[in-house]
C-alpha cells in the first residue's frame, strides 16, 4: 500500500473502481498488472500499470504494488457523473503521464513506405478517388481516399478518417468538412468511409443487399445489425499500412452526428482505441445503447460505459447549443436516452482521471472553450466547444480547430 504515491507510466489499461481494494482487485484479475494508481471517488479511476515505475509524490492518489495474485474476482463498473462544465480552473499534478497503448500500433500496422502511388488517377494533392474493400467477413464496403499536396512514399505521414452523419455519404462528409483542402490539411491522407445501409424493400431476394450509399454507423438504434464498423475500421486500417507511407502515432479520428458518435464508440473500443492518437466529433448522436426508461430520460440520468484500452486519449467535441436534433441538453431520441454534452464530456474527463472541474475561456458571441486536463505539456486532453445559435451542422470553425487538435498529439513518444 502506497498513500499518496503514483508511479506513472506503463499504463496497461482503466477501470472504475469503488475502492482501493477493488482496485487491487482488478489488478489481480488482469495479466500483466504489477502496480495500480486509485484516484478516490464513488468510483474513482484505477489505473492498472504493466511495470513498477519510480513513485512520486501525488496528493490525489492511493497506490500499491502487487505482490501475488489470488483468485479474487472483480466486476466492471460502468461510470455516470451529474457534473457539468464549470468555469473553475483545472489544478494538475506535477506528475507527468505519458500516454500509452496496451497494443502497439507500430507492431500491426505493416509499412507501405517506399511504394508509389498505384490507384487509378490517383495523384498527390489531386482529387479523391474512390476505392472498394471487402471486410473478412465478406461484407463489400468502399471508401473515398484523398492524398496530400505534400505527400512523399519516404516520409511517415498522418492518417485522418471522417466519418459522415446518418443517410449520408463520404463524398458528402468530404464537401461538408473540407478536409481534403489544404488551407485546413496540407499534410494528412484522409479516409472518408462509406457507412452501410440494409435494403429490405425487396423480400422476395434470396440475399439482402448492402448499399454504400446513404449508411449508418455501429453504436446508432438505427444501424444495421450485424455490421462491424469497428472490425472494418482496423481492417481497412491495416490495409492502408500496406500501400502508403504511414505514421502509426498519428492516426485520427473524426465524424459528423452518426459518425461522431461512432469516433465515441471507437474510442471506448478496448482494441480499436489503442490505434488513434486522439479522437474529434461534431454534434456527435452518442447512443448509451443500455436500457434507459425514455418516458423519464433527461441528459444527466444516463449510464455511459466506456472501456478504452489506453488511458489519457485526447478527445474533442464540439456541438452548438441549438440543435434541434441531438439535443445539446440531451433527452429522448430514436428511443433512447441521449446525454447532455456536458455530462458525456465531463465524463471522458473524469474517465480520464482530470476530474470534473475545468478551465473555461469565453470566445465572444457566446461560444464557450472548456479544457479538461494536461498532459506533456498541453492543456485541453479533453475539449468542448459550445458554439451558440448553432443547429445540428458542422460548425464552420471545427475543421481547423480539429486540426490544430489533432496537431498536438502523438500516439507514443517518437
Amino acid at each position: 500500500m502506497e498513500c499518496y504515491l503514483d508511479r506513472a507510466g506503463g499504463d496497461l489499461s482503466m477501470v472504475f473502481a469503488a475502492s482501493l481494494g477493488a482496485c487491487i482487485t482488478a489488478c489481480a484479475n488482469t495479466s500483466g498488472c504489477q502496480d495500480v494508481s486509485w484516484v478516490p471517488g464513488s468510483p474513482g479511476p484505477c489505473y492498472m500499470k504493466s511495470t513498477v515505475q519510480t513513485a512520486q509524490t501525488n496528493s490525489g492518489v492511493w497506490g500499491a504494488r502487487l505482490l501475488s495474485s489470488g483468485s479474487a474476482s472483480s466486476t466492471a463498473l460502468s461510470h455516470s457523473t451529474t457534473a457539468s462544465p464549470s468555469s473553475t480552473t483545472l489544478t494538475t499534478s506535477t506528475t507527468k503521464i505519458t500516454s500509452s497503448s496496451t497494443a502497439s500500433s507500430t507492431a500491426v500496422l505493416a509499412s507501405g513506405c517506399g511504394k508509389p502511388l498505384s490507384l487509378p488517377g490517383q495523384t498527390a494533392g489531386g482529387n479523391s478517388v474512390s476505392v472498394n474493400f471487402t471486410q473478412s467477413d465478406g461484407t463489400a464496403r468502399s471508401y473515398l481516399i484523398h492524398i496530400p499536396t505534400t505527400y512523399s512514399s519516404n516520409s511517415k505521414t498522418p492518417l485522418l478518417f471522417s466519418f459522415h452523419g446518418a443517410s449520408s455519404t463520404g463524398a458528402n462528409q468530404e464537401g461538408l468538412t473540407g478536409f481534403s483542402q489544404s488551407n485546413h490539411n496540407p499534410n494528412a491522407i484522409v479516409i472518408y468511409p462509406n457507412g452501410i445501409n440494409v435494403s429490405l424493400q425487396a423480400p422476395l431476394l434470396v440475399a439482402v443487399r448492402y448499399l454504400t450509399n446513404q449508411g449508418y454507423w455501429q453504436g446508432a438504434p438505427y444501424s444495421t445489425a450485424g455490421v462491424d464498423d469497428i472490425a472494418f475500421t482496423k481492417e481497412l486500417l491495416a490495409n492502408l499500412s500496406t500501400s502508403y507511407c504511414l505514421d502509426p502515432n498519428r492516426i485520427f479520428a473524426s465524424g459528423f452526428s452518426n459518425g461522431g458518435g461512432f469516433v465515441g464508440t471507437l474510442a471506448c473500443d478496448p482494441v480499436a482505441s489503442n490505434f488513434f492518437a486522439a479522437f474529434g466529433a461534431n454534434s456527435g448522436a452518442f447512443y448509451p445503447g443500455v436500457g434507459v426508461d425514455v418516458t423519464n430520460c433527461n441528459g444527466y440520468n444516463v449510464t455511459l460505459t466506456c472501456n478504452p484500452g489506453r488511458l489519457h486519449q485526447p478527445f474533442l467535441e464540439v456541438h452548438g447549443n441549438a440543435d434541434g436534433q441531438i439535443n445539446y441538453t440531451g433527452g429522448p431520441h430514436d428511443n433512447e436516452c441521449l446525454p447532455d454534452i456536458p455530462f458525456y464530456v465531463t465524463a471522458w474527463a473524469e474517465r480520464e482521471g482530470f476530474g470534473s472541474a475545468n478551465t473555461t475561456t469565453n470566445l465572444g458571441g457566446g461560444n464557450f472553450e472548456y479544457q479538461f486536463g494536461s498532459l506533456n505539456g498541453y492543456s485541453g486532453v479533453v475539449t468542448h466547444y459550445e458554439v451558440n445559435g448553432l443547429g445540428h451542422s458542422w460548425w464552420g470553425n471545427s475543421s481547423a480547430i480539429m486540426m490544430n487538435f489533432f496537431g498536438q498529439w502523438v500516439l507514443s513518444a517518437e
